[in-house]
């Protein structure tokens, strides 16, 4: 294996990290696009940089399974959505490593202004006839952060709507984000849809097995009253879901991404200072208790929002979260049976 980590030579249109501000943890701007990463972690690479002598360690050690982002099997669209007109041939790289054994998962991030919905059926079928494992289809996030790059239209709820009626064709293998049923507005499939959750990850079927793990825990560990010192928060597309979920038992505070901008509703995506923001400026949260902050003692927020320091995306640490808002703050996984247990102890 290299030592050196392979970094992306792409520019992506849709690319997340160009769109951060500065000022963030260096490690966020780092581009890999490392096939030994794929294997090992199950990031996504393009495989654009993948020399002959990548691929012949590949086949010769059988590396699998990989992750590859795809988006598109039209060759001339990929190298326009890459902004890389010397990448290879996704079709052939792919045919010759499934020919060869190698497991292969593959995703396709939504830009709808450049696959339409046709194109998105083709390259499912194309897919398909390869043998990939499966297919994840992720909507293009957005920040506020896009100044000079290429405009790219967001994902609505009827693009959402559509999408779900194409992949009802292809059930078993291409799998929605759970972002584009919230943003269609519409029941999340059962935990069944999801086989076994292999791009969970990528934001695939994290809410059902969630919801399921809840459900089935919640009953075996019923809490006895609503807990009134404490809240659970969340991003702005789940919120609905949790609210839902858990009303019985906690109240739901909703989060808007000023940071990156309101486009962004996903959870793992909040900074520490929108939670401030919100906590302290907000009307409806500010009565105070005994620590004079706000009406809550305890604050629940998904482990997803940390990095494995603790650290919030703007490298504000838990530790001074508490401080800053004078309440202790549970870290719970994005685990529905554990957080049934928790809101039975508190």
């Amino acid at each position: 294996m290299q030592s050196d980590l392979i970094v992306c030579k792409n520019k992506c249109v849709f690319c997340f990290i160009d769109q951060l501000p500065k000022g963030l943890r260096q490690t966020l701007y780092i581009k890999d696009d490392d096939y030994s990463l794929s294997f090992m972690y199950g990031n996504y690479v393009s495989l654009t940089n993948l020399t002959d002598k990548n691929l012949k360690e590949i086949l010769t050690y059988k590396i699998s399974p990989l992750y590859v982002s795809v988006h598109t099997t039209s060759h001339k669209l990929r190298g326009q959505m890459l902004q890389n007109e010397n990448a290879p041939n996704i079709l052939e790289q792919l045919s010759k490593l499934a020919n060869a054994g190698i497991t292969l998962y593959t995703q396709i991030v939504y830009c709808p202004n450049f696959q339409s919905l046709a194109e998105i059926e083709k390259t499912l079928s194309d897919l398909y006839s390869l043998s990939v494992q499966n297919v994840a289809i992720v909507p293009v996030g957005l920040t506020k952060h896009r100044k000079n790059l290429t405009h790219i239209d967001p994902v609505t709820k009827e693009i959402a709507t559509s999408l779900i009626d194409i992949c009802k064709s292809f059930k078993g293998f291409a799998f929605l984000a759970d972002e584009i049923y919230l943003k269609a507005q519409v029941e999340i499939p059962k935990v069944n849809h999801y086989k076994n959750f292999s791009q969970i990850e990528n934001g695939v079927g994290m809410l059902a097995k969630f919801k399921h793990q809840f459900e089935k825990a919640i009953a075996k560990h019923q809490p006895t009253n609503k807990v009134t010192d404490t809240a659970i928060i969340t991003g702005v597309s789940a919120s609905p879901f949790i609210k839902q979920l858990t009303a019985n038992f906690i109240d739901t505070i909703t989060i808007e991404n000023n940071f990156f901008g309101n486009s962004v509703t996903v959870a793992g995506l909040i900074t520490a200072q929108d939670i401030i923001n919100t906590f302290k400026g907000k009307t409806n949260l500010d009565e105070p208790n005994l620590n004079g902050t706000n009406k809550y003692k305890k604050i629940i927020i998904p482990r997803t929002m940390l990095n494995e320091d603790l650290l919030f995306l703007d490298n504000i640490s838990v530790n001074c979260l508490q401080k800053e808002l004078n309440c202790d703050i549970i870290i719970c996984e994005v685990n529905g049976t554990k957080l049934a247990k928790l809101l039975a102890e508190l």
